[in-house]
This record gives structure tokens, C-alpha cells and sequence, in this order.
């Protein structure tokens, strides 16, 4: 299976189609190897094997069981319809070959099973932690963590979980590498450092009403010359807050010369 492309990422989990598919979405997932058609046609009956064959595509597009029949392109049915020298499927005869449970059933894990895809085990689940906590280093909220999940259970071929069972490995990742840069950062300094950088990012922050540490948090506004100076004014505050642990645990070997130690003054502040 071809790597996972960025725009791919907003299906991931899905179990309903959209109600269109670009061309180089018909490409990427519904365009069909040599191999898989031979599947296709050994296994199905003709006037079940486009059927079939939208379970394939669907899988490989979301990483995911169709859950509805209800709503499928109809340029995708005759995209495939092509591919497999059928006459163009249409929703209705779709419609009536899923009307048997079993039949959509047993086409869904059919697919599953010629994707290499399965469901993820228990012990297999936990792997989905560790590998979370080191995306947690570089992501900036639980929400990109969610995505992270959802592509590593698609690289490992591990049909997507549900959305709040990532989402609560993704908030105990976050939290765990959160505690690790605490600890970390409380190993370097002093007591003395540590209560002035602590002061620092509790105290209230110039012009704001807000502590510095609740103005970081803020969303972004929206984009004004005004937004754009206030995140400048972040990034500087953040630089030199990497500075001062940096210099207070002897990483650098010279203080910044607008400030010295005893003060730590911020711009804002």
C-alpha cells in the first residue's frame, strides 16, 4: 500500500464516504491493482464485485469499516464499475446487494482480511502510548496527538480506533511527557531559580489582565499586523525563558546582557 499522503488525513477514522471524491482521491484508493481485481473476480460473483471492490477502496482511504451503504458517489461506482468491465453500478443496486446483513458483512472483512488490516489487540493497543509520548516532545496540543494515533494505527494496519479511546491514550501522553519536562527542568535549577521562574510565568503579564502563563495559552487571534506582533512577543518571552534555564544550569556560560541573575525580566513584564 502506497505511503499516506497529508490530504489523506481528514478521512482517517471515517466510516461514512463524502459526498465527493476528487479525481486523485479515485486514484490513490479506488484505482485497483492487477492483483486486487484477480482477487475480486475470484472471489465474487460478477454483480457483487463492484460491491465488494468500494469495501477495498474504503478501507485503504480511511483505515476503517463503511458503516452505510446509504451514500456512495456515483462517480465512484462508475469508476470502478470500468475497472472490473461491469456495467456502471448504480446506488440502488448497491442498495439491494447490502440489504442482506451478512453479505455487507462478509464483504468488509473479506476486504480486511486481502489489506493485511485487522483489529489491534489489546497488547497491541498499548504500543499506541509510547509511541504518542514521543510525538508529545513535538506536538502542540492533544488534538495533533489524536492525529498522530490515528496515522500510527494506519501504518501498522490496525483498523482506527475509536475517536475517545485515542483521545484518552493522546491526553495521558501529553500529560506524561509534560511531568518529564517538569521534572527535568526541576533537576537543573535551584530553589532559588526555579521559585523566580515560577514568579515569572505567574505573574501578571503588561497590558493583559492575564498571568504571562495564561497569555501563552491563548489561541491565536485572527490574522492582524496586531496578531502578528503578539505571537513575535511569545516567541520572545518563550526564547528567553529557554535561555535563562539554559544559563541557570550552566549551559551557558555567559547571561544575556539585558538581564543577570536575581532579575528576570521579560518583554511585557
Amino acid at each position: 500500500m502506497a505511503d499516506i499522503h497529508r490530504w489523506q488525513h481528514q478521512y482517517l477514522g471515517t466510516t461514512i464516504f463524502p459526498k465527493t471524491l476528487s479525481v486523485v482521491e479515485l486514484r490513490a484508493f479506488f484505482t485497483f491493482s492487477d492483483d486486487e481485481i484477480a482477487a475480486l473476480r475470484k472471489r465474487f460473483r460478477a454483480e457483487h464485485r463492484v460491491a465488494a471492490a468500494v469495501q477495498v477502496g474504503f478501507i485503504k482511504m480511511t483505515g476503517n469499516l463503511l458503516e452505510s451503504a446509504q451514500v456512495i458517489p456515483s462517480k465512484l461506482l462508475r469508476h470502478i464499475s470500468a475497472q472490473l468491465d461491469q456495467p456502471a453500478l448504480t446506488i440502488a443496486s448497491l442498495r439491494t446487494i447490502y440489504s442482506r446483513e451478512k453479505t455487507f458483512y462478509e464483504h468488509k472483512w473479506w476486504a480486511l482480511e486481502l489489506l493485511g488490516f485487522s483489529r489491534a489487540t489489546p497488547e497491541q493497543q498499548r504500543a499506541l502510548l509510547p509511541f504518542l509520548r514521543q510525538e508529545a516532545a513535538y506536538a502542540a496540543s492533544v488534538d495533533i496527538l489524536v492525529e498522530r494515533g490515528k496515522l500510527w494505527l494506519y501504518h501498522h494496519r490496525y483498523l482506527t480506533l475509536g475517536d475517545r479511546v485515542i483521545r484518552d491514550v493522546a491526553r495521558r501522553a501529553m500529560s506524561d511527557s509534560e511531568e518529564g519536562i517538569f521534572r527535568m527542568i526541576r533537576r537543573q535549577l535551584s530553589a532559588s531559580d526555579f521559585t523566580r521562574l515560577e514568579g515569572a510565568v505567574l505573574s501578571r503579564y503588561a497590558n493583559t489582565g492575564r498571568t504571562a502563563l495564561e497569555w501563552l495559552q491563548q489561541p491565536p487571534r485572527r490574522k492582524s499586523i496586531n496578531a502578528v506582533r503578539e505571537r513575535l512577543d511569545r516567541i520572545d518571552f518563550l526564547r528567553l525563558f529557554v535561555v535563562f534555564i539554559r544559563w541557570t544550569s550552566g549551559l551557558l556560560k555567559q547571561a544575556p546582557g539585558h538581564w543577570h541573575r536575581g532579575t528576570m525580566a521579560y518583554p511585557g513584564c
